[in-house]
C-alpha cells in the first residue's frame, strides 16, 4: 500500500467548500468554475486514501473500530461521489459501494480483494478503443469474453471514464479482483458485466453485488463509451440486476 498524507488544513478546508457547494443556493453551486470542482475532488479523494491507510488489519480485528472506520470511509466516499458527480455535469450520479464490504480487502470469509491504488497497478485491465471501435487491452489484443463463466467479463467504470474488464478473478496471490478492486472501495460511475467478442461489444449488464447499479449509471456507461468511438450498434442492454 502507498503512503498517503493528507493537510489538515486541506481536508478542512474541503470539508468548508463542500457545505457551501451543496447548501447554497443553485445559482452559487453552478457558478463554482471547474478549478474549484476539481480542488475539491482531490483533496477529498487524498481525505479518502489516508483513511483507508489507517484502516489497518487490526482496526478490521476489533468490532468497534471496524464499525468506525466503515463509517469514515462511507462518509467520505458519499461526499466524494457528489463532487464528482457535480464536476461531471451531466446529471451522471456515482456508485458507492456498499459499506458492509469496506474492509474485504483486510478481512474476508473467502479470499481477500484486491484494492489498487495506482495507476500503474490497474494498467493491464485498462481498456482503449480502436479506430473500428473495438475494445482492446493494454497490450493492444482485442478482448474477448467468450469462454469465461456465462461468456461475461466483469467491468468498471471509474469517474474519468477509463474502462477495465477482466476476464478472470482469482489473481496469483490469492486474492480476487471485484468492481471495488479498481476505486479501493470508493465511488464508480458504473459496474457490470460485458460480453465482448474479438473486441466487438456484444451485451452490457450492471450485475454487481458490491454497487447495486442503477439504470441510470447503465446509461451513463453506454453513452460514455459511445463518446469514445466504441461500436455499441450490436450490443444488447441488459437492464436487470
Amino acid at each position: 500500500m502507498g503512503s498517503w498524507v493528507v493537510n489538515p488544513a486541506h481536508a478542512f478546508e474541503a470539508w468548508d467548500c463542500f457545505k457551501a457547494l451543496f447548501a447554497s443556493p443553485s445559482d452559487v453551486r453552478t457558478s463554482m468554475d471547474v478549478a474549484a470542482l476539481n480542488h475539491l475532488q482531490n483533496t477529498l479523494h487524498a481525505e479518502y486514501q489516508a483513511a483507508f491507510s489507517r484502516f489497518t488489519f487490526e482496526v478490521a480485528q476489533d468490532a468497534d473500530r471496524l464499525r468506525e472506520a466503515r463509517l469514515e470511509l462511507d462518509g467520505i466516499a458519499r461526499k466524494l461521489a457528489r463532487v464528482i458527480d457535480r464536476r461531471a455535469g451531466d446529471g451522471s450520479r456515482s456508485l458507492v459501494m456498499k459499506n458492509g464490504f469496506i474492509g474485504e480487502h483486510l478481512v474476508n470469509k473467502k479470499k481477500l480483494v484486491a484494492y489498487f491504488t495506482t495507476a500503474e497497478e490497474k494498467a493491464r485491465y485498462l481498456v482503449t478503443v480502436d479506430a473500428q471501435g473495438l475494445l482492446r487491452n493494454a497490450e493492444g489484443t482485442l478482448i474477448d469474453s467468450m469462454g469465461a463463466e456465462r461468456n461475461m467479463a466483469s467491468f468498471a467504470m471509474d469517474a474519468d471514464g477509463n474502462l477495465y474488464v477482466w476476464n478472470l478473478s482469482d489473481l496469483d496471490d490469492g486474492r480476487v479482483l471485484k468492481h471495488s478492486s479498481f476505486s479501493a472501495g470508493g465511488p464508480l460511475t458504473a459496474a457490470g458485466e460485458v460480453r465482448v467478442q474479438n473486441g466487438l461489444l456484444r451485451t452490457i449488464s450492471r450485475r454487481s453485488g458490491h454497487y447495486f447499479p442503477s439504470i441510470a449509471s447503465l446509461r451513463t456507461a453506454i453513452k460514455r463509451l459511445g463518446r469514445r468511438g466504441a461500436n455499441i450498434s450490436k450490443m444488447r442492454t441488459k437492464w436487470g440486476i
